[in-house]
């Protein structure tokens, strides 16, 4: 297991590194062209559009991720190619709407500036950000590491370059930054194999695969729309309470904190997640629930120690990615990549409750964080501004931290399984708990 892990870890540690050092220069690039008000556009619309394609495609991601294994030992991907591939054209359709209702809402609200370059581009970044979530995901599920990893490096090279040359282009800076990331996005669909090709005629066999799918992924969607509300909530509590260069100065902070320590865990979680599935399918239920503690406390520890880094230099680290303007605001770092921390170890977690199908479980857990989060938010940012939401997202992440791992203790007692990860015991702990 450990050497087959290892192997994964490092492909998908390459294409993620480079992601990861790409996301740096997006914001260095857009830090360096942008005012902190622009970001502040930039931030909400992209929330907002993130939010758009969880509602629309989170089902269809996370069926791929879970169904695939099953059709590869049934011997039936064929059909699971053919349907799926229907089920994403479908899916096109439905982002394509919603994000003309998002755009409505933004505009209503007074929250940003839109304008029809704006709108198209929007809509052009949610049906991309779609491509983006279904081909990576077959390709993780089939753990086809070497085309998921150029998939991925693709999307990030592209946007980058991008970047770099139309926002000292096109006038409109914001539109600009989602037409480079609609088309970065769809480059993807010209290198997929399976390509996502158009079939006119759905069979009957499509429509009964999509019912199974929404069945098992609406949870997962309700359980993704939560953690999006964690992770974005405090942007719109800001503009609420305060003004666009707020919440740039706050969103630029907050993603250069977060993704020192997504690098870390989403690289984690890509290799571990398929083999979980696969020891699932097979059988070997105690070894996966000792391999996600121990995983658990891989990412905890490695996290800690960026947190600590950031904790004594977060200044001086700054101001190596964003510009001299958006430096005020790095005093969030600390709090954000703890909570950071905190996150990616729960989704480890977590995988216990995907691999019992209590996905609706696991989803009212987040959906109690984000409750923890707006209280939260709606209490401190107020008095303390930006910084305020900080303390409430390191909160949240505590709380939700706790609350995943007495749940999961609940479902199949996990902390029986606790000494065998540290090598203390070699038979399996016993059968499972159930509620």
């Amino acid at each position: 297991m450990l050497k087959r892990f290892g192997l994964d870890f490092v492909i998908y540690a390459a294409a993620k590194i480079g992601v990861m050092l790409s996301t740096f220069l997006v914001i260095k690039i857009l830090s360096a062209h942008l005012l902190p008000t622009e970001y502040g556009a930039y931030g909400l619309i992209g929330a907002t559009i993130t939010t758009t394609v969880i509602l629309s495609s989170t089902f269809l991601m996370t069926s791929i991720l879970r169904y695939l294994p099953r059709a590869l030992e049934k011997r039936r991907m064929r059909s699971f190619k053919y349907v799926t591939t229907q089920i994403g054209q479908l899916t096109l359709g439905v982002t394509a709407g919603l994000s003309l209702v998002a755009i409505s809402l933004l505009y209503t609200t007074g929250a940003v500036v839109i304008t029809p370059f704006l709108v198209l581009a929007i809509i052009a970044a949610s049906v991309g950000a779609v491509i983006l979530q279904i081909y990576p995901s077959y390709l993780n599920a089939m753990r086809d590491r070497s085309r998921y990893s150029s998939a991925v490096t693709l999307q990030s090279s592209l946007f980058v370059a991008g970047l770099a040359f139309g926002l000292g282009v096109f006038p409109d800076r914001v539109a600009t930054i989602f037409w480079v990331l609609a088309i970065s996005q769809s480059a993807l669909y010209f290198v997929a194999r399976p390509r996502l090709r158009f079939i006119r005629k759905i069979i009957p066999q499509t429509w009964a695969t999509l019912r199974e799918y929404r069945q098992y992924g609406l949870p997962i969607v309700l359980l993704h729309v939560s953690i999006q509300m964690n992770s974005t909530l405090d942007q719109y509590i800001i503009r609420l309470f305060g003004d666009l260069h707020s919440v740039g100065l706050y969103a630029a902070n907050y993603t250069l904190g977060e993704k020192a320590i997504y690098g870390l865990s989403s690289i984690t979680a890509l290799a571990v997640t398929p083999y979980l599935f696969r020891q699932w399918e097979s059988g070997q239920q105690s070894e996966c629930f000792i391999t996600i503690w121990r995983f658990f406390f891989l990412s905890f520890g490695a996290g800690a120690v960026i947190v600590g880094i950031f904790a004594m230099w977060s200044g001086p680290l700054a101001s190596y990615v964003l510009a001299p303007h958006y430096l005020e605001g790095a005093a969030i770092l600390p709090f954000v990549t703890c909570g950071a921390v905190c996150l990616g170890a729960t989704a480890i977690m977590a995988e216990v409750f995907t691999l019992k199908e209590r996905t609706l479980e696991l989803a009212l857990c987040y959906l109690s964080a984000a409750g923890v989060n707006l209280l939260s938010n709606l209490l401190f940012v107020p008095k303390l501004g930006y910084m305020g939401a900080a303390y409430s997202t390191l909160v949240t992440y505590i709380y939700l931290m706790i609350v995943i791992l007495w749940r999961a203790h609940a479902l199949v007692a996990m902390f029986r399984y606790l000494p065998a990860a540290f090598g203390f015991q070699n038979s399996s702990p016993g059968e499972d708990a159930e509620l």
